[in-house]
C-alpha cells in the first residue's frame, strides 16, 4: 500500500490550531547580519519559566514545525532565547521591523508567528502592474487548494491570520519585495518549472 503524508492544508482543515496569544515582540535593531540571541522584553516575564540557568524549550511555527532553543532567565528581568535563534533567523528570513507573535496551543505547546514589516515602496511599481494583468481571484481556501494541486496561477487576497500560513511566501511573485498588509493581492505562482 502507499502511504500518504497529510498536507498541511489537510492539517489544517481536518485539525484547526486554537492558539492563545501570550505577547508580541517587535524586532528594533540587530548588531550583526545574524544575531546570535534574541532578548525578549518584561511581557515574556509571565511566559516563560523563571530560571538563571540555561533550558532548553521547543517552539513551533504555524506549519507545526519544531525549533530547539536554549532560554535563559537574568536577574534583570529579561529573559533571552539563544542556541536556535541564529537558524530559526534564517530559515523563517527575519528582518528589522517583523513581530513575533508568541502563543501556546491547548496542549501548552509555545508557538510563534511572524508579522512582516510593512515596506510602503514595495506596493507600487512592478507588483502594480502583475495585478492589472491578472484574469481573476481565489475567494475560498476550496479555490486554493484547487489551484495549488492543478499547479495553476491564481491571485490571493491576503489575510495575514491566513494566508501566511495557507500559502508558501517562496510561492508568491515577489514576495521578498513586498511587505505584506491585511488585503493586499498577490500571486501564487503555481508549480516551479
Amino acid at each position: 500500500s502507499i502511504i500518504h503524508k497529510k498536507s498541511f492544508f489537510t492539517m489544517l482543515l481536518l485539525h484547526p490550531l486554537t492558539v492563545f496569544l501570550l505577547f508580541c515582540y517587535t524586532i528594533s535593531t540587530i548588531v550583526d547580519n545574524l544575531p546570535t540571541k534574541l532578548s525578549l522584553n518584561a511581557e515574556s516575564r509571565n511566559v516563560f519559566p523563571d530560571h538563571e540557568d540555561s533550558t532548553e524549550i521547543t517552539i513551533f511555527d504555524m506549519l507545526r514545525n519544531s525549533s530547539q532553543f536554549n532560554h535563559v532567565g537574568v536577574k534583570n528581568n529579561s529573559y533571552i532565547l539563544r542556541g536556535g535563534w541564529p537558524k530559526f533567523w534564517k530559515k523563517k528570513n527575519l528582518a528589522v521591523g517583523d513581530t513575533l507573535i508568541f502563543m501556546r496551543d491547548t496542549n501548552s505547546r509555545y508557538i510563534i508567528s511572524i508579522k512582516r514589516a510593512f515596506k510602503p515602496s514595495a506596493t507600487v511599481g512592478p507588483y502594480q502592474s502583475i495585478v492589472r494583468r491578472y484574469q481573476g481571484s481565489v475567494n475560498t481556501v476550496e479555490d486554493a487548494l484547487g489551484h495549488i494541486m492543478g499547479g495553476n496561477v491564481f491571485q490571493v487576497l491576503f489575510h495575514p491570520s491566513v494566508c501566511s500560513y495557507l500559502v508558501d511566501s517562496h510561492r508568491i511573485g515577489l514576495s521578498r519585495a513586498i511587505g505584506y498588509v491585511n488585503h493586499m493581492r498577490v500571486n501564487y505562482l503555481g508549480r516551479a518549472a
